[in-house]
């Protein structure tokens, strides 16, 4: 028996790539416990920015990110959001704190992707995989949650938290590890390995037994195109564009036209829930009243006592409906922004070969997409993960993905064991 090593990444980089992110993928259950994990978690992430700051300084140059056409629709995103969030006198802090958790990252994770260098991420990958394992055993042995935290501004206990958190806050983990994990075990293999299609099933599986219904939803989606052939070569077929269409005149459907309460059989009868959404439609007439008071530039980042006073609901600590959200914080501009945001995710993914990359891609931005329908992903601190997502599909292009297809060989993995020629990890 012949046994043959190869460590393309090295042990020592790999562990550098993770410890200088890892603070940026928080572990709820730690911060929960351990009341002074926030002070060293922050000092951590203040020294990763800095160390962020310097290797792009040094290998790619602030000022050729900044440029960037499309990193900079993210730049105008923000951007709108800080000046709405200024001129309504809104919580600048909890603005500032999001882009220190968010933008920093973003901008090291499109130098990765310009240098292709993505490979560089596999350990911190495989550290996401540890911790949504541990997440699912944690829910096997505490299905009604390990603990439920007290909001003080709130007055209320929240739902159940698991190891990664609370239900509606782990699904930009979920979907971060599993594109970069496909992207990277194509970039090594030329193929997408077992294990991490495995992974994307037990992802839906903890939504499910989570009771996360948008969650649960967005990552089913993503499996069906994945797996069953017949729907992927369907998806395949289909301009990404398209999706971006059909979901915006499905949200003026939904909460402008409401054309839900033609399907009162379904949402009643077949998926047992009540007409109005689990409430939505309570708040939804209230936020758009209060967009037509302020249409150009919304009300900015507020704190949740004036978001649930304002909407008149205690649990209603956003408009559940991302689109909705857009005009709500940052009015016409920020809605106009965010459609061409995924306008462009969308063109971007129609020119990615090879197919079953695109197939996942477009998978995603159409689950993702969905699941804004009723939630809101974008800024939120707890699901900063989802715009990493965003970001890898505006920002993947051919030429990236066709230096590792053409030029590194399969020897490129962090760890890969072969026994008698024949691979065993």
């Amino acid at each position: 028996m012949v046994v043959e090593i190869y460590n393309r990444v090295s042990i020592k980089s790999g562990i550098g790539w993770l410890l200088l992110l890892m603070p940026f993928f928080p572990v709820s259950i730690i911060e929960y416990y351990w009341e002074e994990s926030d002070l060293l978690f922050d000092i951590w992430k203040i020294f990763s920015i800095f160390i962020i700051l310097v290797l792009i300084f040094i290998n790619e140059g602030i000022g050729e990110l900044l440029l960037n056409a499309k990193l900079g629709l993210v730049f105008t995103w923000w951007f709108i959001l800080f000046v709405s969030t200024l001129a309504n006198g809104g919580n600048v802090l909890t603005f500032i704190k999001n882009v220190l958790a968010g933008i920093f990252p973003i901008l090291l994770l499109v130098m990765l992707l310009q240098r292709n260098e993505l490979v560089c991420l596999s350990y911190l990958t495989s550290w996401l995989w540890l911790l949504i394992i541990l997440n699912f055993a944690s829910i096997l042995i505490y299905p009604e949650g390990i603990y439920r935290s007290y909001s003080d501004d709130l007055g209320w206990y929240s739902d159940a938290h698991w190891i990664l958190g609370h239900k509606n806050i782990i699904i930009g983990i979920f979907l971060f590890t599993i594109i970069v994990s496909f992207l990277n075990s194509y970039f090594m293999y030329g193929r997408v390995l077992l294990r991490y299609k495995v992974g994307m099933i037990l992802c839906t599986i903890e939504a499910f037994l989570m009771d996360s219904q948008t969650s649960a939803f967005i990552l089913a989606i993503i499996c069906v195109f994945t797996f069953f052939i017949p729907l992927g070569k369907i998806i395949e077929k289909i301009d990404s564009r398209w999706i971006v269409i059909g979901e915006i005149v499905l949200f003026v459907g939904i909460v402008i036209s409401k054309v839900y309460m033609y399907f009162s059989f379904i949402i009643q009868d077949i998926m047992g829930r009540s007409m109005t959404l689990s409430g939505r439609t309570t708040i939804w007439p209230v936020a758009l009243k209060m967009i037509s008071e302020k249409p150009w530039i919304g009300y900015g980042i507020r704190d949740y006592k004036w978001i649930t006073s304002s909407l008149g609901r205690s649990w209603a600590v956003h408009t559940h409906c991302q689109y909705l959200e857009w005009a709500f914080t940052g009015g016409i501009f920020l809605f106009v922004t965010g459609v061409i945001l995924f306008w462009q995710c969308a063109k971007n993914i129609n020119d990615i070969q090879p197919r079953e990359i695109q197939i996942l891609m477009k998978a995603v931005l159409l689950g993702l997409m969905t699941g804004m329908q009723t939630e809101v992903f974008m800024f939120k601190t707890l699901t900063i993960q989802v715009w990493y997502v965003i970001v890898l599909m505006v920002s993947l292009n051919q030429s990236q993905i066709d230096y590792y297809l053409n030029y590194v060989d399969d020897t490129i993995s962090p760890i890969r064991i072969l026994v008698n020629g024949k691979e065993v990890l």
